[in-house]
This record gives C-alpha cells, sequence and structure tokens, in this order.
C-alpha cells in the first residue's frame, strides 16, 4: 500500500467514525460527486444534490439563511458553522448542527470543502426542558408564603430564591449578594443588641455545617420593624463536603406581637384580636399551607434517607469489588448486598405509589401458610430474642391474590411496629383465616369490604396497645408516635392504601395494656389451588426453557449486558441489539428467535414501534416488554399498538422471575 493509498484508508475510517454525516463540497462551495453520507440522510440522489441541490432537503424557513452564510464563508475562506433543519429520509425533521472548514494545498489554495452535519434535536429538546423545569420550579417555590433561599459555602452567596423574601423583608431580591451582605440591614436581638453578620443562622451553616435557627427584629425596607424566624440547614454533597445552605425565613411579627401584648395587657389583646378577626380566613389558608409544606419536607426527609442508605451500600459494594475482584467468595458476598440494596430501593418507590394508589400491583396467587411460615424464619432472627414469633393458619385455606413482594414488604413494616410496642419482649402472632362477607354491615367487618370470598391475615402482638385518640389517628399520612428521625408516620397508611388498591382493606383494633392486632383482608382467586399453582409453574419451567433462543434489545449496554448474563445462567440463548434497526437486522438475516424482550423507551425506534415490525414479520413471535413507567398510559398505548402474544413487566425484576415469565409464554406458544 502506497502512502496515498494509506492516507485514503486513514481517512475513510476516520469519516466512518464519526457519529453524523459527512460531505464534501468543491473549492466553490458547490456538491460534487458522490455523496453517500448525504443520500443516506436525506434520500436525495446524486443528481438532486448536485450544486445547491442539496438546500432542497432544508427547511423552507431555513434554506435561505442557510445558503446565504454558506456563500458569505466561502468567499472569506473561513470556517463554516450553522444550524438548520435538514428532511431525512423518511420525511421527519431533524436539527443538525453543520461545522465545514476548507481544505488548503501547498500554495494555501482552496482545492475543496469538508463538513459535517450532527443531529442535535434531542439535546436542543432536553436543553428546552431543563429550562422549563426550571422555570416550574421557581414558579412553584414562588406561591410559598415564606422566604426560600439557596446560599453557596464558603462564599455564601445567593443563588437563588423565591418571591416570598421582598414580602418578607420587603427588600428586592441580589443574587450577588452574600448571606452576611444580603442580611446587612438594621437586625437586633430580643435584648437590643445588633446583630453581627457571622450570627445569622445563614452565615453559621454555610461555615460551619450547623443547623440553626433565630428569631430576629429586623427593619425592613419599608422602615418598619418586624420580627422574622431564620431557619437555615447545611446541604451536604456526597462526600461530606458543604454545598451550602437552604435559607428559610418567616414572618412571626404578629405572632410576636401577640405574645407581647398577652403578657402586658390582656385588653390590648383583645382589641387586636377584634383588629385582626377580618384576617382569619386568609391567615388560616397560610397555616394549612404552611402544614402541608411542613408534611412535604418530613416525607422528602424520610425518602431521602432511605434512598441514601440504599446509595450507601451499592456505592460501598460496588468499590469492594473493585478492590477485592480476586477473591470470588468475598465478590459473591458483595454482590448479594448489592441485590439486596436495589431490592430494597424498588421497595420504597413501590410502598410510595403503594401510599398513592398509583402504583402497579403483580398481583398472583398466594399460599397463605408458607408466606406466613418463611415470615416466621426471618422475624425470628432480626425482632431478637425476646419475642417470641408464631403462626396460626386455618386449615384448607384457598389462595389469595396479592402483589408477594409489596405484601411482605407490609408484613416486615407490621412487625417492626410491634417489636416497637413490645420493647424487646412478648409474644407475636401471625395468623391466616378464611372469611365470607356477606354484609359489609356485618358488625367486625369493615364497612369498606364488597360482598364476597377473602383471606384475612392478621399481626398481633402483646405489647402496649393504643389510647382511643392514638388508635383514631394511626392509619393517617405522617401521624407518628415515635420520635424525630425513627419514623415518617407512613407505614400504616401505606399498608392500607396497598390493601385498598389489592381489593381488600386494613383494620386495627387495639387497647391500652392488652396490645394491638393488624387486620388486613385480601380477596380469593377462585381459579387456583396451591397444588395447581405448584406443578403448573414447574411444568412451564421446564417446557418453557429447553435451550430457547431470545433476542433482548435496550439501549443501555449495562442493563443489556447484565441481563443477557442473567437469562444465560439460566440456560438461555441470548441475542443482544442496542436499537430496534439492530433488533431487525438480526431478524432479517435469518437468526432463530423463539422470543423477544425489549426495552420500551429507547431513541428513534421504542419498543412498541420494535414490536410491531417484530410481529409484521413473525405475527407468532412471542414479546416482553420491559418498562419503568407506573401509570396505566403505558397500557393504553400498548391496547391498540401490539397484536398477539406479549406481556409487559415492570423494572426493576428478578431474573427469576423474568425466566418464569418467558418459560409460560414459550410453553403457551408451543
Amino acid at each position: 500500500m502506497t502512502e496515498g493509498e494509506a492516507w485514503h484508508a486513514r481517512f475513510r475510517a476516520m469519516v466512518g467514525a464519526v457519529s453524523g454525516v459527512v460531505w464534501t463540497n468543491n473549492a466553490a462551495g458547490e456538491m460534487t460527486g458522490e455523496q453517500p453520507a448525504w443520500s443516506g440522510l436525506t434520500g436525495q440522489t446524486r443528481d438532486e444534490y448536485q450544486g445547491y441541490g442539496w438546500g432542497k432537503a432544508v427547511h423552507p424557513d431555513d434554506a435561505q439563511p442557510t445558503i446565504e452564510a454558506w456563500n458569505a464563508a466561502v468567499a472569506d475562506r473561513r470556517p463554516f458553522e450553522f444550524e438548520h433543519r435538514v428532511r431525512r429520509f423518511d420525511g421527519e425533521w431533524r436539527l443538525f448542527q453543520i461545522r465545514a472548514v476548507p481544505v488548503l494545498d501547498r500554495r494555501q489554495e482552496i482545492v475543496e470543502w469538508v463538513g459535517i452535519h450532527t443531529d442535535i434535536t434531542e439535546r436542543r429538546q432536553a436543553e428546552a426542558a431543563l429550562i422549563e423545569g426550571r422555570a416550574r420550579l421557581q414558579a412553584i417555590v414562588d406561591t410559598a408564603p415564606v422566604s426560600i433561599v439557596f446560599a453557596e459555602a464558603p462564599s455564601g452567596r445567593l443563588v437563588f430564591g423565591n418571591a416570598g423574601i421582598e414580602r418578607v423583608f420587603r427588600h428586592p431580591m441580589r443574587y450577588s449578594s452574600d448571606v452576611s451582605e444580603y442580611f446587612k440591614w438594621e437586625a437586633y436581638h430580643s435584648d437590643g443588641r445588633r446583630v453581627e453578620g457571622h450570627e445569622f443562622p445563614a452565615a453559621r451553616s454555610v461555615t460551619t455545617g450547623e443547623s440553626a435557627t433565630g428569631e430576629f427584629q429586623f427593619v425592613c425596607g419599608d422602615g418598619v420593624r418586624r420580627w422574622i424566624e431564620i431557619s437555615s440547614a447545611p446541604v451536604r454533597e456526597p462526600g461530606g463536603r458543604i454545598a451550602g445552605a437552604v435559607v428559610v425565613c418567616s414572618d412571626v411579627d404578629e405572632l410576636r406581637q401577640a405574645q407581647i401584648v398577652l403578657f402586658n395587657n390582656q385588653r390590648e389583646l383583645e382589641r387586636l384580636v377584634e383588629i385582626r378577626t377580618r384576617e382569619l380566613a386568609a391567615s388560616q389558608a397560610q397555616l394549612a399551607h404552611a402544614l402541608r409544606m411542613d408534611a412535604l419536607g418530613r416525607l422528602a426527609g424520610g425518602i431521602a434517607h432511605d434512598f441514601n442508605n440504599v446509595i450507601q451500600a451499592v456505592q460501598g459494594g460496588a468499590r469492594l469489588i473493585e478492590r477485592r475482584a480476586t477473591d470470588p467468595q468475598e465478590v459473591r458476598k458483595l454482590a448479594g448486598m448489592i441485590g439486596e440494596s436495589a431490592a430494597r430501593a424498588a421497595s420504597i418507590t413501590r410502598r410510595l405509589l403503594s401510599f398513592s394508589r398509583q402504583g402497579d400491583l403483580r398481583a398472583e396467587p398466594i399460599d397463605a401458610a408458607p408466606l406466613l411460615a418463611g415470615m416466621q424464619e426471618i422475624l425470628a432472627h432480626t425482632l431478637g430474642a425476646g419475642i417470641r414469633v408464631q403462626v396460626e393458619v386455618q386449615d384448607g385455606l384457598p389462595l389469595f391474590l396479592a402483589d408477594k413482594s409489596q405484601l411482605e414488604t407490609v408484613l416486615v413494616n407490621l412487625a417492626t411496629n410491634a417489636r416497637d410496642a413490645l420493647q424487646g419482649e412478648g409474644v407475636l402472632t401471625l395468623s391466616a383465616a378464611a372469611e365470607v362477607v356477606r354484609d359489609s354491615r356485618s358488625p367486625g367487618q369493615p364497612a369498606t369490604l364488597t360482598p364476597g370470598s377473602y383471606v384475612r391475615l392478621s399481626v398481633a402482638d402483646t405489647g402496649s396497645g393504643m389510647a382511643p385518640a392514638v388508635l383514631a389517628k394511626a392509619s393517617e399520612p405522617f401521624f407518628t408516635t415515635k420520635e424525630i428521625g425513627r419514623g415518617t408516620g407512613l407505614g400504616l397508611a401505606m399498608s392500607r392504601g396497598f390493601a385498598e388498591q389489592s381489593g381488600g382493606t386494613l383494620q386495627i383494633d387495639s387497647e391500652l395494656g392488652r396490645g394491638t392486632r393488624v387486620t388486613l383482608w385480601f380477596p380469593v382467586e377462585h381459579d387456583a389451588s396451591p397444588t395447581k399453582a405448584a406443578s403448573l409453574k414447574t411444568r412451564s419451567r421446564a417446557a418453557g426453557r429447553a435451550r430457547a433462543r431470545l433476542l433482548i434489545v435496550d439501549d443501555d449496554p449495562s442493563v443489556l449486558q447484565t441481563l443477557a448474563q442473567q437469562l444465560e445462567a439460566e440456560e438461555f440463548v441470548v441475542l443482544t441489539a442496542t436499537s430496534g434497526a439492530d433488533a431487525l437486522a438480526t431478524l432479517e438475516r435469518g437468526e432463530i428467535v423463539d422470543l423477544v424482550i425489549s426495552d420500551l423507551s429507547m431513541p428513534l425506534m421504542d419498543g412498541l414501534a420494535l414490536l410491531r415490525e417484530v410481529k409484521r414479520r413473525q405475527p407468532g413471535l412471542p414479546a416482553i416488554l420491559l418498562t419503568g413507567f407506573v401509570t396505566g398510559a403505558v397500557e393504553l398505548a400498548m391496547s391498540d399498538a401490539v397484536k398477539g402474544a406479549f406481556a409487559l413487566l415492570r423494572k426493576p425484576i428478578e431474573a427469576q422471575l423474568l425466566s418464569e415469565r418467558i418459560a409460560l409464554m414459550l410453553d403457551a406458544a408451543v
């Protein structure tokens, strides 16, 4: 190979590696010769794009500005940069960024122009969505009656704030100020001393990392002195460094004035009450909003705490695997820990969705006896030696319908509550019995139950019990008798939401000194029995596997590789594709595929579009869609989009559960 041939080979390789459409124009700026990349993008033939014919593929609003800018760049012999819309071969308009440079010979004369079109449609859409999201966040926090700002550390510069700061202090927001500078107006302690800048809670949080609260009397922008409460909390990065502080300022002047008047002169207080009566409705609305904000804050704190624990375990386990890659036993142990942490994260999202009754439940026939036996084994080792766990199951119980994973989580949460009530010593009883509801008004049965057959699960303890006032609020969201930091008050509310979403309900019976019993009702599965369910599951797995060939499609390489390896471990033959087009090419090559598994959300061709094409080519080919969406919109879209044997499964999903579903579908297709 000559030097020239080697150079051309390298050039062709570089062009092939570029993520974009590469083209060349002659020295005068006209497109000549063969331009396969441009033809592949636009569908234009060689005769159509010659000269300035390429401009016909550009959006009519962009064509003339593009040609004028291009001619100017050619005339000035300078690099060309521009953005315009191009009609792709399939008729879709896409936004492209153009960059072109002149190629000079030894005499510095232009020989030709080399350019590249890069598709930036998704990038611009993402930028627009980010701007819209920030604007929406700003609009939301601007409705708060309090001042909310974020101060960077260590400078204390204000980088975010809501409109409330102007309502509270009667001063305009200045993002260029640091905390001390912004609060430099006259401020006084209750004893009349002037407040120094470093004494403000915000300044303490960004410098020392402390949470702080204080009340100060400010001379506000309108010249009136008002009592302002300032609360500040540090925000830390994952490594522990202080990123800044969130500062909340509330106008408490009316409250302080009322306290002073009450202390000094009862008659003056009555006069102020009479004056403020007209504003009572507005004050009540503000109070209700503040309570909602407080509840939201406690909920967010609890969720953040749970997820940070999961992230800590996953991150730490991954780092340890990197360091101990040569120790198989330790790697297996750490991998198991990471898997358990991921399962806890999935459980958190499912519990929140169950509480809001927007989550999807994977109901399946459940046998109460082995379920409670398994729970007994787990709880006996976790509740403590002083707590005896016993199981009482009625003979001949039918199967009932529920999401097993969420049900186990609910039972563990109820057992944890019982452990706290037992204070380390007592009896915890897990029981199951059948019940037929003929009339919702029957004594001892919740009024929300519709007539039908149910299996009743109970978690009872011999603990301290609850007073009537506590019992009345026990399952309300955010109500908790635990100390701060030990509970969000969502456990029983989530349990009730799960039970009702499953077609049953939840009831709490308790009495001081006599313990507590929490009962859950679930509808009976009439067409299944424990023996039938077990035999069907075993037969389907055995019949469906048989070295079946699976085609897995996902645009995320890590997800694709992990899923492929898991299913190969389950004795399937796995083919992979990173896009819908890649998957169709695999089928076009004549590869034998028994079932297709595709991610729903993928660029260019999503999972629904792929399945339509697969069904058109091979109508009888079973398919599974995997998605992380949690609303009914996916099912509504699929109802008209895909016909034939297919299933929709939610992420995350255990490999064993996916394997069993594959086996059942393959068995049904035989």
